[in-house]
């Protein structure tokens, strides 16, 4: 061979060599025979002349790759435990190489473990090790730590993580068989998680049964398609989700009609026979439908439909539609953790929380279900299995908090309990807990106005284990109408509390209503002119609280408020196409159907 080749080889050595040298992030995913570095003697040579190239990240990068050629997971896991220490080593003053400096080098080993757990993760799937394929994924996902100088550097290597991630799951669950598929359609896309199927897809994985999520962060062709996969396809439906449901549902059926549907959630509950009615709908769940939906999934998988016996179930009987009795109260006591790992987490991962930028992300979280108070424009009036109060236990709440916050570097977590602040003992040991572990994270929920007016003093020594939001909400400006709907209050109430959250810097987050049945002019003026007032205490304090609404009232059937709604004129819709055609999508009456105010509205 002639010297030139040789030159040529050297040369290429070389500038593999440079590479590693000034590109400590480079990955070769596949060797050519001759770039492998294990067998190019030339390479080999180049590496004696660069300075440390064989010490300290530049060696941990080239057994990163020696070890890509072999593929051996124990070694892989062997230099993970390496790269962690260097990682420790570096943050703490240590320096491997001259020519880095100690956020580079830290961003370096961040990239090459972030590369090692993908790299781990995607041999697990090989094994068909899913669970530990899932978590190794995880982890490489959130390697990237918002504290640490210039972790922009580090997106573009988790972005691709993520996308590998959505993109191989998206193949395995397509190929994979569920016994349900928990879908909730015709919600726009946003942080707060579908909760309700949260909670029943931990139930069904608790009693065996295989489960899948999907929300409106997938399209509505990949539903249609995942429900082939699927025995039995269920949707949790409010009012403002019926349009998008129900088209949905007549597409699975057109394209699967051997599926089976069932509907859950507010809507059904109140209108079961009315659902039932629709040829695309099977079944209907009312109130809570963990033990529903288990035995029904059951009976479906079994081919064995002895439903008649199923408690809140509502079915067809050839022919005959007929609504079983309400069930008890599902046990909330010893409920989770929750199954989020059904979920893509990057979707609800937020980085604003009520409004407010923060360095860490947040997300929901529900530790409790139900609400005693019986305001009369609430569903809870209506479902008594709604108002009874099931809280979690707070050890266990707080176990899941620590293993969310190491899993996904949480430390902002918004609780979206309907009555956060009900039980002030339960309140308090929650506060004590996280003082006693130490917990370092930022929180919040929603409470009663009268709540907060009830225990300042607890609510001011819980800021010092992170409560930084309360949202209590005013509702109305009319004390009329404030006793009208039973809410407990007065418009004095509510200016206190606002001036008590804002003059000790807690956010709040209230909420108003408008056209409430015989509301008047001068009462809804009265109502946006207590709005105004409480922008302006909190305002005044420079304080990012924010006013939801004022929102138009919106009546529930056999509520006292319906029926005042229907002596005024309100017509209720005979199908699901009606109720569709009546609501915008944030689930609000058209203005054009709130017949109840007799056109007092402007």
């Amino acid at each position: 061979m002639s010297v030139l080749f040789y030159l040529k080889v050297y040369i290429f050595g070389l500038f593999r060599a440079l590479q590693f040298y000034f590109k400590p992030g480079v990955l070769y995913r596949e060797y050519p025979q001759h770039a492998d570095p294990r067998k190019n003697k030339y390479f080999q040579a180049c590496l004696k002349y660069i300075p440390a190239a064989r010490s300290g990240i530049r060696k941990a990068w080239i057994t990163y790759n020696q070890i890509m050629v072999e593929k051996d997971i124990n070694k892989f896991n062997l230099l993970l435990k390496e790269v962690g220490n260097m990682i420790n080593s570096v943050q703490s003053g240590k320096s491997f190489h001259i020519s880095m400096s100690k956020s580079e080098a830290v961003l370096s080993l961040k990239k090459l473990a972030m590369n090692i757990y993908y790299e781990v993760g995607i041999l697990y799937g090989y094994n068909q090790n899913y669970d530990d394929e899932l978590d190794y994924y995880d982890r490489a996902a959130q390697m990237q730590n918002r504290d640490d100088p210039g972790c922009m550097e580090l997106t573009p290597t988790k972005d691709k993580i993520y996308k590998n991630i959505r993109n191989y799951f998206a193949t395995r669950q397509e190929e994979m068989h569920y016994d349900v598929l928990l879908i909730n359609a015709g919600m726009i896309p946003s942080p707060i998680m579908p909760w309700s199927l949260i909670i029943l897809a931990t139930y069904l994985k608790k009693a065996g049964v295989t489960v899948r999520i999907m929300d409106d962060f997938s399209e509505e062709y990949e539903m249609i398609r995942a429900a082939k996969s699927a025995s039995l396809i269920g949707f949790s439906v409010m009012s403002a989700q019926i349009g998008p449901s129900l088209k949905l549902s007549r597409l699975i059926k057109k394209h699967s009609p051997d599926k089976f549907v069932v509907w859950g959630g507010v809507h059904p509950t109140l209108f079961p026979e009315q659902c039932l009615q629709e040829d695309s709908i099977d079944f209907i769940v009312r109130g809570d439908g963990e033990d529903a939906l288990t035995r029904l999934s059951n009976c479906v998988k079994n081919r064995d439909f002895k439903i008649a016996d199923i408690p809140s179930l509502g079915y067809k009987d050839n022919g005959t539609i007929r609504v079983n009795p309400f069930g008890d109260p599902v046990r909330f006591e010893d409920a989770g953790p929750w199954a989020l790992e059904l979920l893509d987490m990057q979707n609800y991962l937020s980085c604003s929380f009520m409004r407010t930028d923060s360095k860490h992300p947040s997300i929901s979280f529900i530790s409790a279900r139900g609400c005693p108070r019986n305001c009369t424009f609430c569903i809870n009036s209506v479902i008594s299995q709604t108002r009874i109060h099931r809280a979690r236990a707070v050890d266990s709440v707080l176990d899941e908090i620590e293993q969310l916050i190491h899993k996904y570097h949480i430390r902002t977590f918004n609780f979206i309990d309907e009555a956060f602040f009900i039980n002030p003992k339960n309140f308090a040991s929650f506060v004590e807990g996280i003082l006693k572990r130490n917990l370092k994270f930022e929180w919040g929920g929603t409470c009663h106005i009268a709540d907060i007016l009830r225990n300042k003093e607890l609510i001011i020594s819980a800021k010092k284990a992170g409560l930084i939001y309360l949202s209590g909400s005013g509702e109305s400006g009319s004390n009329r109408l404030l006793k009208l709907i039973n809410k407990g209050i007065t418009v004095e109430n509510i200016l206190e509390c606002s001036h008590f959250l804002a003059n000790n810097g807690l956010i709040t987050g209230s909420s108003y209503m408008m056209y409430l049945p015989t509301e008047t002019p001068e009462e809804t003026k009265a109502t946006l002119d207590l709005v105004q007032q409480v922008k302006n205490i909190f305002r005044e304090k420079n304080n990012p609280s924010y006013i939801m609404g004022p929102a138009v009232f919106r009546p529930y059937p056999g509520s006292k408020l319906y029926e005042m709604c229907v002596e005024s004129g309100f017509k209720q819709p005979e199908t699901l196409e009606d109720w569709g055609n009546m609501t915008l999508w944030t689930g609000e009456f058209k203005l054009d159907n709130i017949t109840w105010c007799n056109g007092k509205i402007k």
